[in-house]
């Protein structure tokens, strides 16, 4: 008996699926940030040496040096509040700095590694199945139904 070829997309990635779904759908402005449409994922920080968020480097600052919080300990909580982590270079292609910015060229924030993944515009630009297509599925749907532009929904009570 021979097995059906099945496209297997990650639970991440069904779940931003739904979530641009019911974002496009719903009434009101839907906000899109800088790399959703490709599926960027938020930069694992390490270092504070990677930060460019002045107001996490002012907080490690003051709970290393006023607090007595160890430095790993205060780096941790950093990364974790920063907004570093979702501000990273858009991924244009696989390349170098994803094709951000030139090879020789530093960007202000380290590229994620999945840009060489398949997460970049170049990659997934053409392909149906890419998380880029399905926002522009739903963009165009937007756009060209009224209901989902000027229309009303009303909640259903349990």
């Amino acid at each position: 008996m021979a097995m059906a070829m099945v496209s297997v997309i990650s639970l991440n990635d069904a779940l931003a699926r739904v979530h641009v779904a019911l974002m496009l759908t719903l009434k009101g402005a839907p906000f899109l940030f800088n790399g959703e449409e490709i599926g960027m994922a938020d930069l694992e920080l390490t270092t504070l040496d990677q930060l460019r968020d002045t107001a996490a480097i002012s907080q490690y600052q003051i709970m290393t040096t006023r607090l007595g919080v160890a430095a790993q300990e205060a780096l941790q909580a950093v990364i974790a509040a920063t907004r570093d982590r979702c501000r990273s270079p858009l991924q244009w292609s696989g390349e170098t700095n994803a094709g951000f910015s030139p090879p020789n060229i530093q960007p202000w924030l380290p590229v994620h590694p999945n840009h060489a993944d398949g997460v970049s515009v170049a990659a997934q630009d053409g392909d149906a199945t890419s998380m880029l297509s399905f926002y522009r599925r739903m963009l165009h749907l937007r756009r060209t139904t009224p209901a989902l532009i000027v229309g009303e929904h009303n909640a259903l009570q349990w």
